[in-house]
């Protein structure tokens, strides 16, 4: 919607130009005809209705794009008026108010924008239920107008005691309404001025008129544009009328327009009344017509023939409509010597003939000197200009000293960035020393160009040359440090980088620049402990040499823009607030207890100090989203630095270490940098409304039996089951067959199932709402499904129709924890199987008719919290075959023991899966399955490397058909194939007779499988692969296809 919004203003202000124009073509053209001035305001409707416009060389339109659709990703948005003094002005005004830090995921500018869309649907919306409202109002005003007949009119006509002036209603078949006070006579000239309008379509042009100012309501010179048209619609029929009548009939006519006046003071869509606007000028204008001259008609034509061509078309576009990118202008700032730079070492994109295409230029060496330009530059002189011929998106600066430029083992550990102001459009220049400078500019929608030059200072070179500044390509310029790739190792208790360099501490540091407007974060390896955040951020971002550090290395920078909203964990064991929070005197709480308790982490986060600091005793600080807990006067500590830690982790213990009287734990909290209570942001402290989603952190490695309850299920229905557990709340879609939404629970205090703080949880009967209410407090948390957000209220489910488990049951899933649902007209129920570790919680779908009523149950079974990937299995189960599947088709969980020695199944589309009939296979009821064998199952013999046709197990209740070799043109991980055509009885013939003894109607069960075999062999190998897929779903051609994707990585 944005970027509809953003076009639209920008068709606004083309067209606006375009009113202006017309606007000054009124005066100049006040004797022309006045149809003709209808015609300018043709234009002006087209240039609002056409989302495109040609380009010519005769356009006055300034800028045909004032606000570029990449403002909203722009880190320094800017406006292009087509002014230059403007843009100055305005641009740094934009820059300072919407700009954003490079590491904040919330743009300002693209929040404005998005704001700024939604006002503007929301005044259509207005305007045009206004539009409706009159016309509504008018229709039930003339609901009692009786038929006016006569036979020389053309047009139905009524009269009626409820109007004050005579207008036109309709569109497709207009209806000319009059008031019942007019005689006839002035009936007559009323009927004429209406007949003319319905001739002119004003009845059309009226209400598009008012619909364009619908769209462009928030452009005043719409307003004025569409006021202007009524006028001048009324003029144009009024010489309609008159153009061929003697002075009597004028005087007469402006009698009758006098007589059906009215005042109007708002605008509206409808209707074309006869007494409308500008009733004074009118009588005026009517009075005192006479016949255009032909030449006056010849030049209001012509005028808006160049009118059309000066505004109906775009501008052409310079540098970034061709084939090279924008000039680069520099010079010392304040001087009066600026010089174009040559283009070179940029990579482009244009279009042609509706076509993209690139542009690759060579680069020159940055390192020759006679290719690169040299700028003197006196010692005052602290700041270079750079003008760009369109200002770039996005540009960075790097330089490096002048001894190390040719030093490839120094060059890429000197090279440091400097920062380009976008205010301004300069760049700092350090005052002492020269510098290469390396500049990497970008235009989002075209591409980007490197430029390169050389900083002298007079003092180093007497000689004052004039600026030549050369282009070129330099594809190792460095980078922001959002991801390093640093290779290190840790090493007896050392950080080795790249096999030499030696690091005794890895730190994470977070503090907040003065101008940011988050919190940062970076992961450093030093030889210095005492090392801070504002060290490695000075030494970074500056350009003195003195700054930098030479014992620190930046391995990680992150910009910590998640919400800390609120915890649930309290610290320790005790309640007891010894001392509260006080902003000046005592930042933190104060919690007494006994020596030795156990402190634990209050939310998930990351360690980023574990030990002793003055005053604070035994200190641990905890990461968690843009907040920093503090845990001092601990007695022991548990955790190191780099430690991640889930909330309720033990971290330490509570003790009376540093300045402290007696045993009890201190507790700070900053956010985003700021000092705040702790206490408020404990959750039962927040206020009700919208809370943060976290997703939940699952360890699908760990025993299901370490959580109090195993997982147990919400709500399930056709399409998703809803299902929770002490490590979070997850909704599973059955069509994508994968959890789409989940939810850490404990940092809401819902995460227990048993004792004080147990959680109840509810789902309404649609399964769109979850309600999670702790036992023992008032309030309650809302989780949304379908928007999937989290709001904290009031404990109340008055009115709320909730959903209620079945609790019917047979005793063939006893133990088994189910909910019932109705698919149509059958009755289903979805239980679920937890087996060793949470990665094998599987869930069962089948009809509830089907369920046997005792005995053993064995379920197609699908995975809830398991990867699909086959790469997982190759350590634990020495599976190392890969497929691609078609579109829409997924693999089951590695079964150990499916097939012949382990496989997956492949899940079918065409078809769903029922209960599995005891001791058939499973892969005879899937849509196929790839799975390994061991060779010796088998007799496939080879004649020179190549199998035959021959050997391959077949199995009971099974007849089989050779078909083919495949493959054999393949490489040494792509093995051939022996393919086969095999069929199934999935019933034996007792069973089939049991059945029609039932009452059931055999011919419409499948009492055949067939599918299409592969057996992948290679000659001394120890196990084979086999592959199976359904004839149901697979066609010959298909299979094959299929097959030949098999990659055998042993």
């Amino acid at each position: 919607m944005t970027s509809v919004f953003l076009r639209i203003v920008n068709i606004s202000f083309t067209a606006g130009w375009l009113i202006l124009a017309v606007i000054a073509l009124r005066l100049l053209l006040r004797k022309a005809p006045k149809w003709l001035i209808c015609l300018l305001w043709a234009l002006v409707a087209l240039r609002l209705l056409i989302p495109f416009s040609i380009e010519s060389a005769l356009s006055l339109i300034p800028s045909n794009e004032v606000v570029s659709e990449s403002i909203v990703s722009n880190q320094t948005p800017s406006i292009d008026t087509g002014f230059v003094v403007v843009n100055n002005t305005v641009n740094p005004i934009i820059s300072n108010t919407f700009s954003s830090e490079t590491q904040v995921s919330h743009n300002p500018i693209r929040i404005f924008v998005s704001i700024a869309s939604i006002v503007w649907i929301i005044g259509i919306a207005m305007m045009l239920i206004y539009a409706i409202i009159s016309f509504d109002k008018l229709k039930r005003q003339v609901s009692t107008a009786i038929p006016f007949e006569k036979e020389s009119y053309s047009y139905r006509t009524f009269v009626c005691d409820d109007i004050q002036s005579p207008f036109i209603l309709g569109i497709i078949k207009p209806l000319i309404f009059i008031p019942s006070s007019l005689d006839e006579e002035t009936i007559e000239y009323v009927y004429a001025h209406e007949n003319a309008h319905i001739k002119r379509h004003d009845h059309w042009w009226k209400p598009l008129g008012f619909l364009l100012l619908s769209v462009y309501w928030f452009n005043p010179l719409c307003w004025v544009a569409y006021i202007l048209l009524c006028k001048d619609i009324e003029a144009a029929c009024d010489e309609k009328v008159i153009k061929d009548k003697d002075k009597n009939y004028l005087a007469l006519y402006s009698q009758a327009l006098l007589e059906c006046a009215v005042q109007r003071k708002r605008i509206s869509a409808c209707p074309l009344a006869f007494g409308e606007t500008g009733v004074k000028s009118r009588v005026k204008g009517i009075l005192s017509y006479k016949k255009p001259a032909f030449w006056i008609i010849v030049i209001a034509v012509v005028a808006i023939i160049v009118a059309a061509i000066c505004f109906l078309t775009n501008p052409k576009k310079t540098n970034l409509s061709e084939k090279e990118p924008p000039e680069l202008i520099i010079g010392a700032d304040n001087s009066d010597t600026m010089l174009q730079a040559s283009t070179y070492g940029y990579h482009w994109s244009w279009k042609e003939k509706g076509k993209e295409q690139e542009v690759i230029a060579d680069g020159i060496s940055p390192f020759d000197d006679s290719n690169i330009a040299t700028v003197y530059l006196d010692n005052e002189k602290h700041t270079l200009k750079l003008n760009f011929g369109q200002e770039p998106d996005s540009v960075k600066v790097a330089c490096i000293e002048e001894e190390y430029i040719n030093d490839e083992k120094k060059y890429e550990n000197n090279i440091f960035q400097t920062t380009y102001d976008t205010n301004t459009h300069t760049i700092e220049i350090p005052p002492t020393y020269s510098l290469y400078y390396f500049i990497e500019a970008e235009w989002f929608d075209k591409g980007n160009a490197n430029y390169g030059f050389r900083i002298i200072r007079n003092n180093d070179n007497s000689e004052n040359e004039e600026i030549d500044i050369k282009e070129y390509g330099y594809e190792n310029m460095a980078k922001e440090p959002e991801n390093m790739s640093v290779n290190y190792e840790y090493v007896d208790g050392q950080y080795i980088v790249d096999g030499d360099e030696v690091f005794m501490y890895k730190k994470i540091l977070v503090g907040k620049d003065k101008t940011a407007a988050c919190l940062g974060k970076y992961i450093v390896l030093t030889n210095n402990p005492d090392v801070t955040f504002e060290m490695v951020s000075k030494s970074l971002y500056s350009s003195n040499m003195d700054d930098w550090l030479n014992d620190t290395i930046i391995i990680g920078m992150e910009a910590l823009t998640e919400s800390f909203d609120c915890f649930a964990v309290w610290p320790t064991k005790s309640t007891r607030i010894s001392a509260d929070y006080n902003e000046k005197d005592h930042p933190e709480t104060d919690i007494s207890g006994k020596t030795g308790d156990s402190v634990y982490a209050i939310a998930d986060g990351t360690i980023i100090f574990a030990g002793w600091e003055e005053g604070f005793g035994n200190t641990v600080r905890l990461l968690s989203s843009n907040a920093v807990i503090e845990y001092h006067h601990l007695n022991s500590i548990s955790v190191k630095e780099c430690d991640e830690v889930r909330a309720r982790d033990v971290i330490g213990e509570l003790g009376n270490t540093g300045l402290s009287t007696g045993p009890h734990l201190g507790l700070s909290l900053t956010v985003n940098g700021d000092s705040k209570n702790l206490v408020d942001y404990y959750v039962e402290n927040t206020p009700m409304g919208y809370i943060e989603i976290k997703p939940a952190k699952v360890n699908l490695d760990a025993q299901a039996g370490a959580y109090s309850d195993l997982a147990k299920i919400l709500y399930a229905d056709k399409k998703k089951i809803i299902f929770s557990a002490a490590y979070g709340l997850f909704v599973y879609s059955k069509e994508d067959m994968t959890v789409t939404q989940s939810m850490d629970l404990t940092y809401i205090g819902c995460d227990s199932t048993q004792g004080d703080d147990y959680c109840e949880q509810f789902v309404s009967s649609d399964g769109e709402m979850v309600y999670l209410h702790p036992i023992n407090k008032n309030y309650m948390f809302v989780y949304a499904v379908r928007s999937n957000t989290l709001r904290k209220e009031s404990f109340s489910l008055e009115g709320i129709s909730l959903h209620e488990k079945a609790k019917e049951k047979k005793q063939s899933v006893e133990g088994y924890d189910f909910d019932i649902y109705m698919d149509g007209n059958e009755k289903r129920i979805v239980y679920l199987i937890q087996g060793f570790t949470l990665k094998e919680l599987y869930y069962a779908d089948l009809n509830y008719d089907d369920l046997p009523e005792y005995g053993v149950v064995d379920p197609v079974m699908h995975p809830l919290l398991h990867s699909d990937s086959i790469e997982r299995c190759e350590t634990d189960y020495n599976f190392t075959a890969n497929i691609d599947l078609p579109q829409g088709y997924s693999l089951s969980p590695f079964y150990q023991y499916g097939g012949y020695g382990g496989c997956f199944y492949i899940e079918p589309l065409s078809y769903e899966l029922n209960q599995v009939e005891e001791g058939t296979p499973f892969e005879w009821f899937y849509s196929g399955m790839i799975g390994k064998a061991p060779a010796n199952i088998t007799n496939i013999t080879y004649k020179n490397g190549i199998p035959e046709l021959s050997g391959v197990r077949i199995e009971n209740h099974t007849t089989a058909n050779y078909l083919e070799v495949i493959g054999l043109e393949r490489s040494n991980n792509q093995w051939p194939a022996i393919m086969l055509e095999e069929s199934h009885d999935l019933y034996t013939q007792a069973e089939i007779e049991t059945m029609k003894e039932q009452g059931v109607d055999t011919s419409k069960l499948d009492l055949v499988g067939d599918y299409w075999y592969f057996w992948f062999v290679k000659e001394g190998a120890d196990n084979y692969y086999v592959l199976s897929l359904s004839k149901k779903e697979f066609s010959k051609e298909e299979a094959v296809n299929i097959a030949k994707t098999v990659i055998i990585k042993e």
